[in-house]
């Protein structure tokens, strides 16, 4: 564990979420490797999201050109429509969007993590 990386994790949730950077660090100070954990987690769902949202964004140009060609020729069946590249844009067009929600997800539980981090500060102990 660097303090490089800790600090990038703070950065990061600090720019996407709710909480500052003194939250963030007052709450995972003590166990830096989680929120650590939770920044590789979350950027890993953002690259997945990117690259499924260009595949997706390729088989939709694939499929807007077949299309085009399915609907001039004069003879054109429904049997003969470009089902495979739909099925296949909205294949990975969902699991972008899946992999939007993840990261979502992780955000989240950081600022939920802070948030009661937050609470219980201010809670009197007897």
């Amino acid at each position: 564990m660097s303090e490089a990386s800790y600090d990038s994790a703070v950065n990061y949730f600090n720019k996407n979420s709710v909480c500052t950077m003194d939250q963030i660090r007052y709450t995972y100070d003590a166990d830096q490797n989680a929120l650590i954990e939770c920044h590789d987690e979350a950027t890993d769902h953002s690259e997945d999201a990117q690259q499924n949202g260009m595949i997706a964004a390729f088989a939709a140009v694939g499929t807007v050109g077949s299309a085009i060609k399915w609907a001039e020729k004069e003879d054109s069946t429904l049997s003969q429509a470009p089902y495979v590249g739909v099925v296949l844009c909205a294949i990975f067009a969902g699991l972008a969007a899946k992999n939007l929600w993840e990261k979502r997800k992780t955000i989240k539980a950081v600022e939920r993590n802070v948030q009661a981090d937050k609470d219980s500060a201010h809670k009197p102990t007897f």
